[in-house]
């Protein structure tokens, strides 16, 4: 699976430090600290070996250090010093670690994934479900995650009544799941926590105030450490809906589609400590 972890290769905030392509620690334009054949003149992490210059949020870091790999930002700051900036930090001022961030570049990086329904696939650089028929389309990680905080950008497919996309945690088959959907409620579209575990399934549910049309992007975050927190961002909009979490939270992580097609851009996820 291609994925960035902490402590693997990330580079202090980039606001403390030179920016990338300035080849300020070198004297001249062939420089190359990291060694991965990329001159630090041109180089987006040029003390981190990333040859390939992967660079999801296409601002100046590339995925290999920057600190929020999904947000475009000119300055990561990183003031509680766990390598997850502060602008994608599910908790500022607690020592958290980043345990995994997917960009979903090439057929490597689902490599163990499964898909228990529907027809999942990674070209152009997402992870796509391309059975729109309705009922539940399920595709889980090959590991186990513990008390994890996520956060992904989708894009909507298909028009269909009765419409789910989004994910959930701490997922094992038959005993619990901490869910965050964008889906289609009886009075239009909604933001849904779902929070199930033995002898509790219960849902939370707000207002949608975004679009939830074919081709709109919606940005999905769930937040444990306030309960089984939703929030769906697009543009200036942001709705929340928030559940509960059960004893365990450990589990695997799964992206679930309903009644439509969808595409997910990448996933980041922070483990909370």
């Amino acid at each position: 699976m291609v994925a960035v972890f902490a402590g693997c290769g990330f580079q202090p905030s980039p606001a403390s430090g030179d920016a990338p392509g300035s080849d300020a620690a070198g004297s001249g334009s062939d420089t190359d600290q990291d060694m991965d054949g990329v001159a630090d003149a041109v180089d987006n992490c040029p003390t981190t070996a990333n040859a390939d210059q992967r660079n999801r949020d296409h601002d100046a870091w590339g995925d290999a250090c920057d600190l929020c790999p999904h947000l475009a930002t000119a300055t990561d700051p990183d003031l509680d010093g766990d390598k997850v900036g502060d602008s994608c930090d599910p908790r500022q001022g607690v020592t958290d670690h980043l345990a995994l961030f997917n960009g979903f570049y090439d057929p490597a990086s689902i490599s163990g994934w499964t898909a228990s329904s529907g027809m999942w696939s990674l070209y152009g650089n997402a992870l796509h479900q391309d059975a729109p028929n309705p009922g539940d389309r399920l595709f889980a990680s090959p590991a186990a995650f513990q008390r994890v905080a996520v956060t992904t950008s989708f894009v909507v497919g298909t028009a269909s009544p009765n419409r789910a996309i989004g994910f959930c945690t701490g997922y094992i088959m038959g005993v619990q799941q901490y869910c965050c959907t964008v889906q289609d409620g009886s009075s239009g579209p909604e933001v849904v926590s779902t929070w199930i575990y033995p002898g509790m399934a219960a849902q939370a549910k707000s207002p949608w105030t975004g679009t939830f049309a074919p081709d709109d992007r919606i940005q999905l975050a769930q937040n444990p450490a306030n309960g089984n927190q939703c929030s769906a961002s697009q543009g200036t909009t942001t709705v929340s809906a928030t559940g509960s979490v059960g004893p365990s939270t450990v589990g695997k992580l799964e992206f679930y589609t309903a009644s439509t097609t969808a595409s997910y851009d990448y996933v980041f996820i922070v483990e909370l400590d």
